[in-house]
């Protein structure tokens, strides 16, 4: 994944921790990012890692926003 500068280091931290909710977050924030830059694709992308990494973290909240963007562009 592609990320921004800013978010690489953070990104990185979180798979060497194998912490599945801070990378839920990243892919999540990115594919916000993605989305509103007009890349729909790469942010269905994003989003979908987000949903599979939140569920397996138990981040609801997380899960639930990347699933009603999914929805919103057919690709649940």
């Amino acid at each position: 994944m592609a990320l921004q500068t800013d978010r690489q280091d953070e990104f990185q931290d979180a798979v060497e921790a194998h912490d599945c909710s801070a990378q839920a977050k990243c892919y999540l924030q990115e594919a916000q990012s993605m989305e509103s830059s007009g890349d729909i694709d790469s942010a269905c992308f994003n989003y979908t890692h987000a949903y599979v990494l939140a569920l397996d973290a138990g981040e609801k909240s997380i899960a639930q926003t990347a699933l009603k963007a999914l929805e919103k562009y057919g690709r649940e």
